[in-house]
Parts: structure tokens; C-alpha cells; sequence
């Protein structure tokens, strides 16, 4: 069984403001993908070994 990822995040608009968060999911290419929960922005994150070790030590 193959573990599945998630992680949570912030939509910010110019770098200032929150939007909203962002529930990113981690797909079969090993990039992320998820929508602001309050304007339905999608968000695609390539992957990132960094960001998927920040996911795993927040897991720990």
C-alpha cells in the first residue's frame, strides 16, 4: 500500500494578504496539486524534495 500525502498551505495574494488554505495532494508524478478553499484557485507545485521533507517531518 502506497502511503498518500497531503499538506496544507496558504494562498496568499501578493505575498501580503491570505486568501485562503490550500489542501495540496500529492499525485502519482510525485508534483502537488490542490485549490484555495475560499476562491478555488488551483495550485500545482513540481517536485520538490524539500518540500516533501517538510511534509514528512510535520508528519513525525
Amino acid at each position: 500500500m502506497e502511503e498518500q500525502f497531503v499538506a496544507i498551505t496558504l494562498h496568499r495574494i501578493a505575498g501580503q494578504l491570505v486568501c485562503g488554505a490550500v489542501i495540496l495532494a500529492k499525485q502519482p508524478d510525485r508534483s502537488w496539486w490542490g485549490k484555495c478553499q475560499k476562491c478555488g484557485e488551483e495550485f500545482r507545485l513540481g517536485p520538490d524534495a524539500q518540500f516533501e521533507g517538510q511534509v514528512r517531518a510535520m508528519r513525525n
